[in-house]
């Protein structure tokens, strides 16, 4: 009668098997770590460059329609265009061509609201360097049904009086104490905010921005130049013909 041979592994197999094992369940967690922080720089790349994006496509869009503009700097600075003062271009700092940092944006512009009337605001931008986040503030002016108001509509006098356009009054006194602002966190856009810089181009009455964002190993940095384009900027109207001159034939 044949005998059967019921020794089982021996101690040597036992130990290779083992180590085969490790090594297989090793490089399984290498490449799952691997993949999962793939995912997550990635998912990290794409929520900043929307988040950046949304925010600079805000600022830019009421830049663009400003009726007026006050930016203060972390060295406290200040550009600003008043058109009542003459001031239509940026003023307040002379030969700036370089990145500054920023700490906040003060923008006035006319908005049409809910009920189908047309209102003055004037929103402020501010930047926390501390905490790396950005919170806004809105300040509304007057309502009205009309567009722009006659009295209001930046008209060059004869004797070369300007009357200020709607929000100009409102800007001046918008800007409020940082700490109050950071204390409220519904005003808060955005976080992971690296850093907020621009620099202004006077002659073309535009402003060069550029925001950065970080969130973990995730960077991503939105800038671009934005040309104001309202008129109440750029410049007054031409002052009136005097009743004197003869009509053009």
């Amino acid at each position: 009668m044949k005998k059967t041979n019921n020794r089982g592994f021996s101690l040597v197999e036992l130990i290779l098997a083992i180590a085969i094992l490790a090594i297989i369940m090793v490089a399984a967690a290498s490449f799952m770590g691997t993949t999962t922080r793939t995912y997550t720089r990635t998912k990290n790349d794409i929520a900043i460059q929307e988040k950046g994006q949304e925010i600079f496509d805000s600022i830019s869009d009421k830049l663009m329609q400003a009726t007026c503009v006050k930016i203060g700097t972390s060295d406290g600075n200040v550009y600003y265009s008043y058109p009542s003062e003459g001031k239509y271009e940026f003023s307040g700092i002379d030969g700036v061509d370089k990145e500054t940092d920023i700490s906040y944006i003060c923008i006035a512009y006319e908005r049409k609201n809910g009920a189908g009337e047309y209102e003055t605001v004037a929103d402020t931008y501010y930047y926390n360097s501390t905490d790396k986040e950005l919170y806004m503030d809105r300040v509304s002016g007057t309502v009205r049904t009309e567009a722009v108001s006659t009295a209001t509509d930046m008209v060059e006098t004869p004797s070369s009086a300007i009357v200020a356009p709607q929000g100009e009054a409102l800007l001046k006194t918008a800007v409020k104490s940082t700490s109050a602002i950071f204390a409220n966190q519904d005003l808060l856009v955005g976080s992971d905010i690296e850093g907020l810089k621009g620099y202004v181009i006077s002659k073309d009455n535009s402003v060069h921005l550029l925001l950065s964002l970080k969130k973990q190993q995730a960077e991503n940095d939105v800038e671009g130049i934005i040309t104001i384009r309202n008129n109440y900027v750029l410049k007054a109207k031409k002052e009136p013909a005097s009743t004197s001159e003869s009509p053009t034939p």
